[in-house]
C-alpha cells in the first residue's frame, strides 16, 4: 500500500493484472476479496486509515476486464461461457462479484470440440466400492478418449489429463503406462511406486537386520511377485514348521530361499563399498536393467547423492527415502509421444490443445478436517457440522463451506479453460443427496443446457465438430533411450571434469568423514571403545571402508588427549547428545555433557577453525543449564583438527 500510494502520488502509473475467477490458493492464505475490491483496498475490519487510502485509490484507479479470448477455439469459449453463466444463476449470491465478468468474446477460429458424459447412478454404494466402480469407468474412458484424437492427427504430447488429487493422477499414469503410453507427470510418476524400486528398498532393509525374518519374508513376497506373478505358490515351500518342546512353531525358512534363489548366502550379502556400489550389484545380481526403467534410473541417482552427503547409513537412508524421497517425481522430458498428466492445480497459466477430464469426484469441504472456531472468548479445535448445537460452529460451517465451494467452482474454471482445441470430461455421482458432492453440482449444470440429452442413464453434451489437427511446427525434445549397458556404469578410461566439481566432490568427502568422526565422538569417550564401535558401525554401514583405518587413528588422538581426559576425570555421569527443551519449537543438543559432584562441564566438538558462533553457542548451552540448576557451569569447545581445548568465558 506505501509503495502504490507513493507511485500514484508522484504521477505513475500502476498495472495489477489477473482473475478472480481463477483464484484456487485459498488454502495457501490467497485472498482473493483483495482482488475484486481493486481499485479499492480490503478492508473487512473498517479501518479508518486504510478506507481513506482506498477512498484515493478508487478515485485514481480503473478496472478494465478484458473480454476477449484469443486462446481458445470458438466452441471451447462459447460452452465456457454457457456453463459458468448457468452457474452464475443458480449461486447468483456466491458468484456475484467474482463471475460478473465471466462471458467473453471469441476471437479464434472455429473447429474446437466439447464432450461430457455425466452419470447419476442410482444405487447408493459404499465409499470404497464407489470409487472403485467410478477408477474403472474412467480408465476405459481414457483410452476411448486417446484414440479419438489419435484418430484425427493428434500427437500423444498434444494431450493432458488433469486430475483433482495425485492419487488419481497416478492410477492414471500407472495404467497408461501398462498400455503401452509414454506419460510425463511432476505429480503421479513417483519414485517410490514402482515395483522394482520397492524390491531394492526391501533389501536394503534385509541387509540392516539380516537375521530379521520379517524382512526376508517382505522381500521374498516382493521378488516372486515380480518373478513369477504368483507369491503365494512360491512362498509356499519355504514355510517350514518345527517341534520346540510340546508347540510347533512356523518359520520363513530365508536360507533355502537364498539358496534356491542366488545360489549362496555369499552371493545375497555380497560385500560393498558404499551404498551406491551395493545398489549397482544387486542390479546385477537379480538381472534388472538400470536404464530400461526411469525409475531405477532415478533412484539410482538418489542413491549416489545420498552417497555424497551422508555415506553408506543404511538405516539413515531407508528414513530418509520413507519419509521424502519417495515422493520425488521420476523425470521424462516433454515431447510428442508423452501424454501430459498433472493435478489442476499445477495447469493455472498453462493450455493444452487437447484436455480431459476423467472425473469431477471434488469434495466441498473436507469432513475430516479440524478448525479453530471462535467462540465469545473461547477456541474450540474441532470438526464443523452445519447440524451443530452450537451457533458459533454453524455459523463457522456455513462461511467455511462457502469459500470452499467457490474454491471448487474456481477450480473448476480453470481446468475447463485449459483446452484449445478439444475438452473431454467425465462426471459420475450417487443418487445421494448431499451439498459436499461437487460432481453432483456439475451433473446438475450439464443437465440444465441447452441441447444436452439423455443416453439410457446418462446425461450426454456435445459442441462443435471434431476437426482434424493443423499441420504445425512442433518443438520436441526427443526421449535418449539406451538399450543396452555394460555390467557396470563407469567413467571411460579418460574423461574431463570441470574443476569446481572435483573441489565440490573434495568438500563432500571431507564432510562425510566429519559426519563419520561426529557419530563416534557421540557413541564413546575412550579409545578402547572406539575401536570397537567404529567396526561395529562399519558392519552396519555407517562407516565407509576407506575411512576406517583413518577414523580409528583419528578418534583414538581425540579421545586420549590428555585435556580432554582431565575433563572426564571423577564424572559422576556422562551425557551425549542430550536433548534439552527449551519450548514446543526449540531444542538444544550438547555434544557432551560431564557431570561431577561439585561442576558440570559442557563440550562442544568443532572440526573446523575457530569462529565466534561457536563461543555463543556453548555460551547458550551453559545458561540453559544454569537455569536449569546443575551446579558450577563451565563451557569448552574442543576443536579435534587441532587438538585443541578452549574454555568458554561467561
Amino acid at each position: 500500500i506505501p509503495l502504490v500510494h507513493e507511485s500514484l502520488s508522484n504521477g505513475h502509473e500502476n498495472l495489477i493484472v489477473g482473475d478472480p475467477k481463477q483464484s484456487i490458493y485459498r488454502f495457501k492464505n490467497g485472498l482473493a476479496e483483495q482482488f475484486v475490491e481493486l481499485p479499492k483496498i480490503y478492508n473487512p475490519e473498517n479501518d479508518i486509515n486504510i478506507a481513506q487510502k482506498s477512498a484515493y485509490f478508487d478515485k485514481m484507479g480503473i478496472q478494465l476486464p478484458l473480454e476477449d479470448n484469443y486462446r481458445s477455439k470458438k466452441e471451447i469459449v462459447e460452452f465456457n461461457n454457457l456453463f459458468f453463466e448457468h452457474f452464475r444463476k443458480q449461486e447468483s449470491e456466491l458468484l456475484k462479484d467474482f463471475y460478473k465478468d465471466v462471458s467473453q468474446n471469441p476471437k479464434g477460429e472455429s473447429g474446437g470440440y466439447v464432450y461430457i458424459e455425466s452419470e447419476q447412478e442410482t444405487k447408493n454404494n459404499s465409499f470404497e466400492e464407489e470409487e472403485d466402480s467410478q477408477e474403472t469407468g474412467e480408465l476405459s474412458f481414457l483410452l476411448e478418449w486417446i484414440a479419438d484424437c489419435k484418430k484425427d492427427g493428434y500427437e500423444n504430447g498434444d494431450i493432458c489429463i488433469l486430475g483433482y488429487q495425485s492419487k488419481s493422477c497416478n492410477l492414471w499414469a500407472t495404467f497408461l503406462g501398462n498400455n503401452g503410453f509414454k506419460v510425463v507427470s511432476a505429480d503421479s510418476l513417483l519414485l517410490g511406486s514402482d515395483p522394482f524400486v520397492k524390491l531394492i528398498l526391501a533389501y536394503i532393509k534385509w541387509r540392516i537386520n539380516p537375521i530379521g525374518e520379517l524382512e526376508a519374508k517382505l522381500f521374498s513376497e516382493l521378488y516372486f511377485d515380480l518373478k513369477t506373478r504368483n507369491s503365494i505358490l512360491s512362498l509356499n515351500k519355504y514355510w517350514k514348521t518345527k517341534d520346540i518342546k510340546t508347540k510347533k512353531i512356523h518359520y520363513f525358512d530365508a536360507t533355502s530361499f537364498v539358496l534356491d534363489e542366488f545360489k549362496s548366502e555369499e552371493n545375497f550379502f555380497f560385500h560393498y563399498e558404499n551404498l551406491y556400489q551395493l545398489v549397482q550389484k544387486f542390479f546385477l545380481l537379480t538381472g534388472l536393467k538400470e536404464l530400461n526403467n526411469p525409475y531405477l534410473h532415478q533412484f539410482s541417482d538418489h542413491v549416489f547423492n545420498f552417497d555424497l552427503n551422508f555415506g553408506p547409513d543404511l538405516s539413515l537412508f531407508v528414513e530418509k527415502f520413507e519419509s521424502k524421497g519417495y515422493k520425488e517425481a521420476v523425470q521424462i522430458p516433454e515431447n510428442k509421444d508423452a501424454i501430459k498428466i498433472m493435478t489442476a492445480h499445477k495447469s493455472k497459466g498453462l493450455e493444452f490443445p487437447i484436455v480431459l477430464i476423467p472425473s469431477m469426484k471434488w469434495s466441498i469441504l473436507m469432513v475430516k478436517s479440524k478448525f479453530l472456531v471462535p467462540n465469545k472468548e473461547q477456541y474450540f479445535y474441532t470438526g464443523i457440522s452445519k447440524s451443530s448445537l452450537l451457533e458459533s460452529i454453524t455459523e463457522f460451517h456455513k462461511k467455511e463451506y462457502s469459500q470452499a465451494y467457490l474454491d471448487k467452482i474456481n477450480l473448476n474454471y480453470v481446468v475447463f479453460t485449459r483446452a484449445k482445441d478439444r475438452l473431454y470430461i467425465k462426471n459420475s455421482c450417487s443418487s445421494q443427496k448431499s451439498d459436499n458432492k461437487y460432481e453432483l453440482k456439475v451433473h446438475q449444470i450439464v443437465n440444465s443446457l441447452p441441447n444436452s440429452r439423455k443416453k439410457e442413464e446418462k446425461i450426454i453434451y456435445e459442441a462443435g465438430n471434431r476437426t482434424s489437427k493443423k499441420d504445425t511446427e512442433i518443438f520436441d525434445t526427443p526421449i535418449f533411450t539406451p538399450h543396452f549397458v555394460g555390467e557396470n556404469l563407469w567413467f571411460p578410461d579418460i574423461s574431463l571434469q570441470d574443476s569446481n566439481v572435483l573441489e565440490n566432490e573434495a568438500l563432500n568427502k571431507n564432510r562425510r568423514f566429519g559426519n563419520q568422526l561426529h557419530e563416534i565422538l557421540s557413541l564413546v569417550h575412550n579409545s578402547i571403545d572406539a575401536e570397537n564401535a567404529i567396526k561395529n558401525l562399519h558392519l552396519k554401514g555407517k562407516i565407509e571402508s576407506e575411512f576406517k583405518d583413518e577414523l580409528i587413528e583419528r578418534a583414538k588422538k581425540i579421545l586420549d588427549f590428555p585435556e580432554f581426559q582431565l575433563l572426564l576425570h571423577n564424572s559422576t555421569k556422562i551425557m551425549r547428545e542430550q536433548d534439552i527443551i527449551i519450548s514446543p519449537t526449540s531444542i538444544k543438543r550438547p555434544d557432551l555433557i560431564i557431570l561431577k559432584d561439585k561442576e558440570t562441564f559442557v563440550v562442544d566438538y568443532k572440526t573446523g577453525a575457530e569462529q565466534a558462533k561457536h563461543l555463543k553457542q556453548v555460551k547458550e548451552y551453559c545458561n540453559t543449564l544454569k537455569d536449569m540448576g546443575f551446579p558450577t557451569v563451565k563451557g569448552y569447545i574442543y576443536y579435534t583438527n587441532q587438538l585443541r581445548i578452549l574454555e568458554v568465558a561467561h
